[in-house]
């Protein structure tokens, strides 16, 4: 009798952890809105002079915060062209009727 408790206790606890784990695999990311393609190809020319800046911008500003005595200047400068790069590809996404989303949405639609 004590073993057909504790077996049902047994089963039990384990559908339970293993539901949760069921249910969370079939959770997916966020759905996209579908996005006119051609639109799209207009903003990954226009864009991708910018993601680099970008990309660049913040490797100069990690490469600043590494140093011993870092420039603490020099970073806010960085860090605040950083943010108008960010600012004007979040305006040229809008004025092409895109969605705004995370910029890694916009890397992986645009293929880089």
């Amino acid at each position: 009798m004590r073993y057909k408790k504790a077996l049902a206790l047994v089963v039990g606890i384990g559908t339970l952890f293993a539901g949760s784990a069921f249910a969370k695999k079939g959770m997916g990311g966020p759905i996209i809105p579908p996005v006119d393609q051609a639109k799209l190809q207009e903003f990954c020319e226009d864009a991708q002079p910018l993601f680099q800046r970008e990309a660049q911008l913040s490797l100069e500003t990690r490469s600043l915060k590494l140093q011993p005595n870092p420039n603490w200047d020099a970073i806010l400068e960085k860090e605040q062209e950083l943010a108008k790069i960010r600012v004007e590809l979040m305006k040229e996404a809008h004025d092409k009727g895109l969605p705004l989303g995370s910029f890694g949405m916009w890397r992986k639609y645009c293929g880089w």
